[in-house]
């Protein structure tokens, strides 16, 4: 027992001599700085209030705002990470830059707290940097749901006016739900497919649809 509690020791204490915590300085830019360990550590910028646990833990589900930069030449990531540290100043545009990474496919993506601050860094970006990349900012698609055995008589073109006209208790308004596309299954069955506001989205899937004569079910469509 004795022996495999010093086993236990000796082996806690090689991990804690090997993995080293060392202060690293805000960058001097606005982009997260690179230790030695090629590790990005992000600091907010000077004056910036720290976080407790509580406050991360609160915005943990916010929304992230990132753009997507990618070469207009043969640049690797590495190179459109340097063009950026050399070209743009984001902690001279008070943004701080919580994220600023390769991707596997050659581009960099970059994440910030707002989206008044990734269109401004996208805005900088475009001006001094759009010889060589070009940069887009990720835009969410609304939340896609399918209504099951539909009617023939509802289609594409008129599913959304029969929606609104034949279900007033939900409160929907024109531009809450758009119609996709409509498509058959193989047992011949007709599905809609629409797109609406995740607040829609909530609401119609507690309810079921009347479409002419029939309650339909709708379902979250999974691409």
């Amino acid at each position: 027992m004795r022996n495999e509690v010093k086993e236990l020791k000796d082996t806690l204490e090689m991990l804690m001599s090997t993995t080293s915590v060392r202060q690293v300085s805000p960058s001097l830019t606005g982009f997260p700085e690179l230790t030695s360990q090629n590790t990005a550590i992000s600091t907010p910028p000077s004056g910036g209030k720290k976080k407790i646990f509580s406050d991360v833990l609160s915005t943990k589900n916010t929304e992230r705002h990132s753009p997507t930069v990618k070469p207009n030449d043969n640049k690797t990531a590495g190179g459109i990470k340097n063009l950026l540290r050399t070209k743009i100043y984001p902690i001279n545009m008070k943004i701080w830059i919580r994220t600023f990474k390769s991707l596997k496919n050659g581009n960099v993506l970059l994440e910030a707290d707002s989206k008044e601050e990734i269109e401004l860094l996208n805005t900088q970006i475009r001006e001094k940097c759009g010889d060589h990349v070009d940069a887009n900012i990720h835009k969410r698609r609304d939340p896609r749901l399918f209504i099951y055995n539909v009617p023939d008589v509802v289609n594409s073109e008129n599913a959304e006016d029969i929606i609104l006209s034949q279900n007033p208790e939900l409160n929907l308004k024109e531009g809450d739900i758009q119609t996709k596309f409509a498509f058959k299954t193989k047992r011949n069955i007709k599905d809609i497919v629409i797109e609406v506001k995740p607040q829609t989205r909530r609401q119609l899937l507690l309810n079921k649809l009347k479409l002419e004569c029939t309650k339909c079910n709708i379902y979250v469509c999974v691409d």
